[in-house]
């Protein structure tokens, strides 16, 4: 009796220091002798259960035809590094005076950048017949130029 109550008691106490750890306690009698064997087994860590699946469909797909417009300027400068290509997406057209003027109603972001000495852009995320304002900027370590003149585009049919 004395053997099974040590047993008890030390599996109470393992089993209270760890989460991870359960005490186990084994019986046996071998000719009249009650032999008790006391120790840990490790229960495993529970692998938790993945999120559940989302609950709201995405909505808009963009169907609009994709364009390409393509950017070309004149490199003054000799020590740039690269070039930062801006583009504004909001655009205002104003018809009434006799030369159109056109300017940028939302914010400048950043499209695209080249490395020094290239003087030609690509923008393929467009979309067709919408007009656009680019700007381009030399840059090195020390910081940038003034911008190019801004030059507005209308993005043609593919």
């Amino acid at each position: 009796m004395v053997g099974r109550l040590a047993c008890s008691t030390m599996a109470i106490v393992t089993f209270q220091g760890s989460d991870r750890q359960q005490a186990t306690c084994t019986a046996s009698r071998t000719g009249g002798v009650l032999v008790e064997t006391c120790g840990t087994a490790v229960v495993p860590t529970p692998i938790p259960a993945p999120p559940p699946k989302p609950q709201a469909a995405p909505t808009r797909i963009d169907t609009a035809p994709r364009s390409s417009v393509q950017l070309a300027w004149k490199d003054n400068s000799n020590n740039e590094t690269g070039f930062v290509i801006e583009r504004c997406d909001q655009v205002y057209k104003d018809i009434r005076s006799a030369k159109m003027t056109v300017t940028c109603r939302g914010a400048w972001q950043t499209v695209g950048s080249v490395t020094g000495n290239t003087t030609t852009y690509v923008d393929n995320a467009v979309i067709a017949n919408q007009t656009y304002i680019y700007r381009v900027k030399a840059i090195n370590q020390s910081g940038s130029s003034a911008y190019t003149a801004e030059a507005f585009i209308t993005a043609p049919e593919k």
